[in-house]
């Protein structure tokens, strides 16, 4: 633990020391260094000794926070998140200071509908850093505003206190939680600070604990929703959602769970972190921190007798044979995976365990995912394509098995103030869904290629994501441009 450390004979004669401090307090000193690590008193080193001003203990009393020093004036940058919001929220108004400013953030965030938020100090031209508050709007990140970054060490203190982290350490990277209620929304906002070279990072992630998850809801294409209630409905095996970093796996996996869990239903999450916690669910927290794996966890809780486990990640070869043995023995078991596509999901699988026959005695089912961002329905308008676009998506179609002529109409989001100018408004998930079956079985026991594997699937009639992509873009629900940026060929 590290703060300031002031010169005695600089040091006001009003400062009490920490016997006097617990004293005013009432409190032990075990339950005093608490409250200093987290924040909720300000304390400084005088020497090797923690010195304290009355007006610091006299406001904790109150129920108040800290006194936090500014280097400058932070009225401005409220009015420049006020500007932002477009008006003063009115049961803001009565805050001052840096407890509204931090308000100020969380509300812009909320209304505007942001999944992360990012504050920062980054370099911006020859001899200028400057301080920036970046939103992420359906997977891109929108500048807010810039500031001066004196104004980020004070700010970021704030949201540690909040998250339950230490303020005084900005030496390692901390994670922490916190709700926010006094906005339109419940949001429970996941806080990770990381010590960088021009002053640390603040990323918030923001979760809706309140928002209903379903497979309706999902909105899958007829095919995959069959093939995942049926999977669910044999009640044992391994289900396994895929896909890159951010493309809708853990809220599918929710989906699933919120499908089987029941009073009748022994239902246990394991995570790290736990993100949502629902009904009949048992939710349990590994430390991420630790770098412990999911192995350990899981083995004491098969000690619960349960019925249904979500496993968070299958993120070593221990836990993924530590689940397929778990599934193999009656257990249904949701879990993710990050690769390219199902069929590499089920590759890797047999290459981990190096037994063909595990994997495809315990998988019952592998969903490969992505998400699209919509078209704005307030600003939707019909485009026909010219021989030029046909030629720049040719790569897409091509890549689909399919073929696209000059002419076609669809439709688009032109942009307007509902979608913030960018034309899509909302997310939609494409999924390919690869259903254990015998004739699958016997290619992964042959060993077959990727490749191979694809060509048999397509002569089934199977249909991979980028397919459904294409389907939803025919359809009206997206653009070209934006199914060729999730494929990585725009």
């Amino acid at each position: 633990m590290q703060a300031p450390e002031t010169d005695l004979h600089e040091t006001p004669q009003d400062l009490i020391d920490m016997e006097a401090a617990i004293e005013l307090l009432k409190t032990t000193r075990p339950t005093f260094y608490r409250w200093l690590r987290s924040g909720r008193i300000k304390g400084m080193k005088v020497g090797r000794q923690w010195r304290f001003y009355p007006e610091d203990i006299e406001r904790f009393l109150k129920g108040q926070g800290p006194r936090v020093d500014l280097p400058l004036d932070i009225a401005p940058l409220n009015a420049q998140l006020i500007s932002a919001l477009g008006s003063e929220p009115e049961d803001l108004r009565a805050l001052e200071g840096i407890e509204k400013t931090v308000r100020l953030i969380l509300r812009l965030a909320q209304t505007t509908q942001a999944s992360h938020l990012h504050l920062e100090s980054l370099y911006q031209s020859e001899g200028e850093t400057q301080g920036v508050l970046r939103l992420r709007h359906e997977s891109g990140l929108t500048p807010v505003l810039t500031c001066d970054r004196r104004y980020l060490p004070a700010l970021i203190s704030q949201f540690k206190s909040l998250a339950g982290c230490d303020p005084l350490n900005q030496e390692t990277p901390q994670e922490g939680q916190f709700s926010d209620l006094s906005g339109p929304e419940n949001i429970r906002l996941r806080a990770h600070f990381l010590p960088a070279l021009l002053g640390e990072s603040l990323t918030l992630t923001l979760l809706k604990p309140d928002q209903q998850i379903s497979l309706d809801m999902l909105k899958l294409r007829p095919s995959v929703d069959l093939a995942l209630k049926n999977a669910l409905k044999q009640g044992w095996g391994l289900i396994i959602t895929s896909g890159p970093t951010g493309s809708g796996k853990t809220t599918t996996l929710y989906a699933a769970l919120q499908e089987v869990a029941s009073a009748t239903v022994k239902s246990i999450a394991l995570e790290s972190p736990v993100e949502r916690v629902f009904p009949w669910v048992v939710s349990v927290q590994t430390e991420s921190e630790s770098g412990e794996s999911f192995v350990g966890p899981l083995k004491s809780l098969m000690q619960s007798d349960p019925d249904v486990i979500l496993i968070g990640e299958l993120r070593d070869t221990e836990t993924v044979e530590m689940a397929l043995r778990i599934g193999l023995t009656g257990h249904l078991v949701l879990t993710q995976l990050h690769c390219e596509n199902a069929i590499q999901g089920l590759l890797r699988l047999v290459d981990l365990t190096g037994s063909a026959y595990t994997v495809t005695e315990a998988v019952k089912l592998v969903l490969n995912q992505r998400l699209l961002r919509r078209n704005c329905p307030a600003c939707l308008h019909q485009v026909v394509l010219s021989k030029s676009q046909v030629q720049s998506f040719e790569p897409l179609f091509a890549k689909a098995g399919k073929s696209l002529k000059v002419g076609t109409q669809l439709q688009q989001g032109k942009g307007c103030p509902a979608c913030q100018g960018t034309g899509y408004r909302g997310r939609l998930q494409i999924t390919e869904a690869l259903p254990m079956d015998p004739a699958l079985s016997q290619l992964l026991h042959q060993d077959a290629e990727a490749g191979e594997i694809a060509k048999k699937l397509k002569q089934t009639g199977w249909s991979n994501w980028l397919e459904d992509g294409l389907e939803r873009v025919l359809a009206g629900e997206s653009s070209l441009d934006e199914l060729a940026r999730v494929a990585g060929l725009l």
